[in-house]
């Protein structure tokens, strides 16, 4: 997200609704009003994903829309809903896993059952409807 500000005309009904949304739940953005003309200044959405924002859609799409720190159900097992951190650091921990295992396959060394547990469990915690080292 920027920060964009923009004329957006006498009237309030050109607001976008991604707008309208930030403008209710962002104490940042607001809008200003000169010579009968509004103007919206705050964060902008991006075209640009990011993994974070990535999770957020599957999350809202498979568990439900439900606030950070609560719980919801996938592929039978309790998920909690992270925040922007906890995301950062499931991902990294994901990552790191991922490429322990990856190195550990490619030197042919035996591969123990736990990796593979803790793999497909954080897999689930980051709502993964495809792991990016195992197959499908």
């Amino acid at each position: 997200m920027g920060i964009e500000t923009k004329l957006i005309g006498p009237n309030l009904d050109d607001v976008a609704p991604w707008k309208k949304l930030l403008l209710a739940t962002n104490p940042v953005a607001g809008l200003r009003f000169e010579s009968n003309m509004a103007y919206y200044y705050g964060p902008v959405m991006s075209d640009k994903s990011t993994p974070f924002a990535d999770y957020e859609r599957r999350f809202a799409e498979l568990v439900g829309n439900i606030e950070p720190g609560q719980y919801g159900k996938f592929r039978g097992r309790l998920v909690c809903r992270l925040d922007a951190d906890q995301f950062a650091a499931k991902r990294a921990e994901y990552d790191t896993l991922g490429a322990n295992f990856s190195r550990a396959v490619e030197v042919g060394d035996t591969i123990d059952e736990t990796v593979v547990l803790r793999l497909r469990g954080t897999e689930v915690e980051l709502v993964m409807e495809k792991s990016a080292f195992f197959p499908s």
